[in-house]
Formats: C-alpha cells, sequence, structure tokens
C-alpha cells in the first residue's frame, strides 16, 4: 500500500508537470501566431520593419549607444542583488556575482522552466547546496515581481481611468498603495508567514537577510525596472515616435505585467512574450505594429541574447572538475 501511494503521487507530479509544460508551450504558440496573423495582416509590415531598424541604427546613433551602456547597468543591478543574497551563506565578489548573472542567462536561454537560472548561478558558488540556491533565486524572483506587479497595477489604474469616476480612482490608488504596503510589511516581517506551514519552508532563506538587507534588495529591482522603461523610451523616441508619459509608461508596465503572470515556457528566454504583451497594449495607442515588434527585439538583444553569448565563454572556462562544498 505504501508503494501504491508512493506511485500515485509520483504519477500526479509527473501529470502536473506535464500539464504545466503543455500549457506554457500553448502560450507560446498563441503568442506567436498572434505576431503572425498581426504581421500578415497588416500592409507592408516587411518594409515598415526594415525601416524601423534604419531609423534606429542609422539616425539616432547617440540614442542606441545609450540603450547599449545601460545593458551592463540592468545586469551590474541584478548582480548586485545576487551578491547580497548570498553572502549570508558564501562571501562572493561582485566578479562571481556577475559571472554567476551572465551563466545564468546564458543556460537559461537553451533550457526549459527557467532550470538553467539555476544552475548557471550555481556554477560561480561553492558552499551553498543546489536547495538552497533555489531558495535564494525565488526570494530574489518575489522582490522583482513586488515591482513588477506594483507597477502593472498602476498601469492598469491608468488604463481604465476614463471609465472610472474621480472617487474610484481615488479608491484604487488607495487600495494598490495597501496592497503593496501589505506585502512588503510581510517581506520585511516573514515571522507573521513562519506560522503558515506549506508557506515557512519557501520563505525560509528570507530570515538570513537584515532589513537593510531588504531595503537595498527591493531599490535594487526598482532601478533595474527604471532602466528597463529608459531603454524602451529611448527606443520609441529613436524610431520617432511621440507618445505620452502616461501611455507609454501604461503600454510598458502593462507589458511587463503580462509577461509576467503569463506560464514561462523560458527557451530562447521568452522570445515572442513580450513583443506578443506589447502589440496587445501598444497597438491600442495606435504605434505601428513593425515598431512595436523591432522596438521589443531590440530590448531582448541587448538584455537577453548578447549576455547570454557572453555567458558561454564564462561557462566554458569554468574548471567543472572542482567540487563545491555542499552546505546544508
Amino acid at each position: 500500500m505504501k508503494y501504491l501511494s508512493g506511485a500515485l503521487k509520483f504519477n500526479q507530479i509527473n501529470i502536473t508537470k506535464k500539464t504545466s509544460l503543455l500549457l506554457k508551450a500553448s502560450f507560446l504558440v498563441i503568442a506567436f501566431s498572434y505576431i503572425a496573423y498581426v504581421a500578415i495582416n497588416h500592409k507592408g509590415f516587411n518594409q515598415d520593419f526594415l525601416h524601423s531598424l534604419e531609423k534606429i541604427s542609422q539616425n539616432n546613433i547617440f540614442f542606441l549607444l545609450f540603450i547599449v551602456l545601460l545593458m551592463p547597468v540592468n545586469w551590474f543591478a541584478e548582480a548586485f542583488k545576487w551578491k547580497i543574497l548570498v553572502n549570508p551563506l558564501q562571501s562572493i565578489s561582485y566578479f562571481q556575482s556577475i559571472k554567476g548573472i551572465i551563466s545564468g542567462i546564458s543556460m537559461s536561454f537553451l533550457t526549459i522552466g527557467g532550470v538553467g537560472d539555476y544552475l548557471g548561478r550555481a556554477l560561480h558558488i561553492d558552499k551553498i547546496n543546489r536547495t538552497t540556491i533555489i531558495g535564494i533565486t525565488l526570494v530574489n524572483g518575489v522582490y522583482q515581481n513586488l515591482i513588477t506587479y506594483a507597477c502593472g497595477g498602476a498601469g492598469l489604474i491608468f488604463l481604465f481611468s476614463d471609465s472610472l469616476n474621480k472617487t474610484g480612482i481615488y479608491l484604487a490608488w488607495v487600495g494598490l498603495t495597501i496592497i503593496t504596503l501589505f506585502i512588503i510589511t510581510l517581506l520585511f516581517n516573514i515571522h507573521f508567514l513562519l506560522s503558515f506551514k506549506k508557506l515557512s519552508k519557501h520563505i525560509q532563506p528570507l530570515k538570513a537577510y537584515s532589513t537593510l538587507d531588504k531595503i537595498k534588495i527591493t531599490l535594487a529591482s526598482l532601478f533595474r525596472y527604471s532602466i528597463i522603461l529608459i531603454q524602451y523610451f529611448c527606443i520609441l523616441y529613436a524610431l520617432q515616435i511621440e507618445i505620452g508619459f502616461v501611455d507609454f509608461f501604461t503600454g510598458i508596465s502593462l507589458m511587463l505585467l503580462l509577461k509576467s503572470v503569463i506560464p514561462r515556457f523560458s527557451f530562447l528566454s521568452d522570445l515572442g512574450i513580450r513583443e506578443f504583451s506589447a502589440l496587445l497594449f501598444f497597438s491600442n495607442l495606435g504605434l505601428n505594429p513593425a515598431d512595436i515588434i523591432s522596438s521589443t527585439l531590440l530590448l531582448w538583444l541587448l538584455n537577453i541574447l548578447l549576455p547570454a553569448i557572453t555567458g558561454l565563454f564564462m561557462i566554458a572556462k569554468k574548471d567543472f572538475t572542482k567540487k563545491p562544498t555542499s552546505i546544508d
């Protein structure tokens, strides 16, 4: 009976994983199908797309250079967070942290389910076991998602502001503020959450960090989010697209929110998901689909593809003969 019970649980886990994988793959197919539909039905899409690339590369070299320079700033900020997260368990240098981040990008680029990110970061850490690395990586995601969801909530309020009266808008902002502050309070005072057994095993890594550490992680997450906003705004400016800040913030915050909540397939770092998300929101603002897709592809190229290629060299130089010391 014990064997049968164990087999049943094992089969349930397999079914869950298969269902999850199928769901993620379905979203990816839907995203690419929608992009193809928009491209096919937009007259002169190919010419517009090439024209978009020409405008960025020829007429706005300064903005293109500035966008490129923001790329290492973005990943230095992520490395700063990772160093803070790892240091209570093992002291690492900024260079080790950067290598872990870039290697994680590279390995997640060609793996399914985001497993590569854990493995890449683990390559440059010697004294922490795999389970702990997964835990602190999840903690990192919680803080980054907090910023994404809070800004996405603001974007939703802007999106529906025309259909709400002043009282409704006021209540929406108050509600968003209360929810955000409540989540921050829980993250900074996890003893409230430790009483829940199902949650306690997932949030144990948070006990290792001081209040100052959590403030630094939160601010670094907000800084990374701001860099994405600046990069995208500069790309649109380089494309000679005039758009108000509220409309821009609404579009980009909802794009990042949707990308965050859609089940991630992770292969090629979700290429197609951000393009799908951007088309949904920015096309309603009258932007040319070719401009939308070219701008999001440029972001993917700079923030994902180039670091992934760099990470391959770091992984190739890694000495895999050295056995890590596991700390429970």
